[in-house]
């Protein structure tokens, strides 16, 4: 779907009302930043039943927010000549016009910079190396080769995303437990139907910018179908929690019920002709519910 003039080329008016709180606030992509942040904070609470320093979860957690600001940042620089092509990411490139690709850019990388200069002083040299590890695999294996070259380009783009449980953990342990090595594994199986439900939803948008998403290079229904067996896979992984005694029943429970009804609002919407919108807001929701219940899980047992 090309997109106009009057919603691209002829959005000086608007981008000259946008102000530049709200356009880095944009290039920022605060929801991912805040997911990536609960996701390493659930990983420092089942970390609890070893003594560590609160002061070093306050470090991780602003490392993290950082280095995933940063990111998100210098990902909307390198992006931007596709996203100028994407409808649904008019205003981020409006934003992008607002405070500058060289500004930006520098920002990106201050905070990058910053989050390892923390990570090296005040935690240690794994959370150090892990930092480093995801905002390379995000921005340089991702963002900048497979997602322009392949259709399972996502599967890099989801390692950078399971990372943060890793980093969380190491911040406040010094090495990477096993809770955080299997919500590590769930949110990359996660990752997976949660992008391609945008990519159905958004599939014009993919098309004319010419990234190889599944459904563009292997048609709608092998994407619906590997997208609903990911969403099959979610509620074991998530109950290998409890089955390894990490957590309890109360969890379990919790798992099957949210897992079940995610299951069933996915059914019903790719089963349509043209996906909606509700599975992938269902995905997030689900995220959301499992984090949250993992830490209140380990608060209450």
């Amino acid at each position: 779907m090309q997109i106009s003039s009057e919603s691209y080329g002829d959005s000086s008016v608007v981008v000259s009302e946008m102000h530049q709180c709200e356009a880095m606030l944009l290039l920022a992509k605060p929801g991912i930043v805040c997911a990536e942040t609960l996701s390493a904070f659930t990983a420092m609470v089942m970390a609890s039943s070893q003594l560590h320093s609160f002061v070093l979860e306050a470090y991780g957690i602003i490392c993290i927010v950082l280095a995933a600001t940063g990111a998100a940042m210098a990902n909307s620089v390198l992006e931007s000549n596709t996203d100028r092509q994407m409808v649904r990411l008019k205003r981020r490139c409006r934003a992008l016009e607002v405070v500058g690709s060289v500004k930006a850019t520098v920002i990106a990388l201050a905070l990058i910079s910053s989050a390892l200069i923390i990570a090296a002083t005040f935690v240690n040299m794994l959370t150090t190396t892990l930092l480093i590890a995801a905002a390379a695999t995000y921005l340089l294996l991702y963002t900048s080769w497979l997602k322009k070259s392949s259709c399972w380009g996502v599967a890099a783009g989801a390692i950078p995303g399971a990372l943060p449980p890793l980093i969380g953990s190491a911040a406040v342990t010094g090495h990477v437990s096993a809770p955080s090595l299997m919500l590590a594994f769930l949110i990359f199986v996660w990752q997976l139907p949660h992008f391609w439900f945008l990519a159905l939803q958004h599939l014009d948008d993919y098309r004319q910018a010419t990234i190889p998403v599944l459904p563009v290079t292997h048609g709608i229904n092998l994407t619906k179908a590997l997208s609903l067996l990911c969403v099959v896979l979610l509620t074991p992984i998530s109950l290998t929690f409890y089955i390894t005694g990490y957590n309890s029943v109360e969890y379990a429970v919790v798992a099957c019920i949210v897992g079940s009804a995610f299951l069933v609002i996915c059914m019903v919407d790719i089963f349509r002709l043209q996906v909606q919108a509700q599975a992938y807001h269902a995905s997030i929701a689900y995220l959301a519910v499992i984090l949250v219940a993992l830490i209140c899980d380990c608060y209450v047992g």
